[in-house]
């Protein structure tokens, strides 16, 4: 059963970016072209402080909704991010996703905090 699950949970965070709709805060999809973003320091999810609120029923959704949001990011020369190691961060007693992301030029490295506090440990 939970190798079903996990199955499950790959073939889902590997195939819904291109099948699903995005959503945030239970309000209508985000633009998939955001607008140029600000410098990476001042950006929404470069801190705990800044951290993308991320409202979800569970953590197959939330997870796959914050790749979604990673890969819709611009980088530089029309490239865009691309989620890669992601850690799982304790601030103040709640829970945040922490995604190392590398723009498609190869040159911009940059991290996006999510509070994944409505989601955690909801399967």
């Amino acid at each position: 059963m939970r190798s079903a699950f996990a199955l499950a949970l790959v073939l889902a965070c590997a195939l819904a970016p291109a099948a699903r709709a995005q959503t945030i805060a239970a309000s209508p999809s985000p633009s998939p072209s955001p607008s140029p973003s600000p410098s990476p320091s001042a950006a929404p999810g470069s801190s705990f402080a800044t951290a993308i609120v991320v409202n979800q029923p569970n953590e197959m959704a939330g997870i796959t909704w914050e790749n979604d949001y990673v890969v819709h990011q611009p980088c530089g020369n029309g490239g865009h991010y691309l989620p890669g190691e992601q850690d799982l961060l304790m601030n103040d007693g709640k829970p945040y996703d922490l995604i190392h992301a590398v723009c498609t030029n190869g040159a911009t490295k940059r991290d996006f905090f999510f509070d994944i506090s409505s989601f955690f440990g909801k399967f």
